[in-house]
């Protein structure tokens, strides 16, 4: 089966652990951002473009970092929810760029009074 290009979305959850040092009035203690993002991959189907998107966003949801007020930041991934075949990319246009295409930030507050996948589920459709 020949390789072709796959454009894959993956959710993520960054949330901050540990007591905070300092806060201001932009503290929220329950705050979280969650990510959309899209890479470009090659794979034989839509499985194997799951299978190798899952191995990135493992890899993409390692790095950690400290907030403006010493907690540790972690992210993790929730899900890879979609893979599209992407027909339509030129080799040219990814010469200049990297495999990461598209990504949307959402500050939420971790007290969801709907179950989180119900929120994608409606964003989703």
């Amino acid at each position: 089966m020949p390789v072709r290009w796959f454009a894959v979305k993956t959710v993520y959850r960054s949330t901050a652990i540990g007591k905070p040092r300092v806060t201001d009035g932009d503290y929220d203690p329950d705050g979280t951002l969650v990510e959309e993002r899209v890479v470009l991959l090659r794979a034989r189907d839509h499985e194997d473009a799951i299978r190798k998107s899952e191995k990135d966003a493992k890899q993409y949801a390692k790095e950690t970092h400290t907030n403006p007020y010493g907690q540790s930041v972690v992210t993790r991934c929730l899900k890879a929810i979609e893979s599209l075949n992407s027909l339509m990319i030129r080799l040219k246009e990814l010469r200049h760029g990297p495999p990461h295409v598209w990504f949307r930030n959402q500050y939420r507050t971790a007290k969801l009074s709907t179950p989180f996948s119900a929120v994608w589920k409606r964003k989703l459709n």
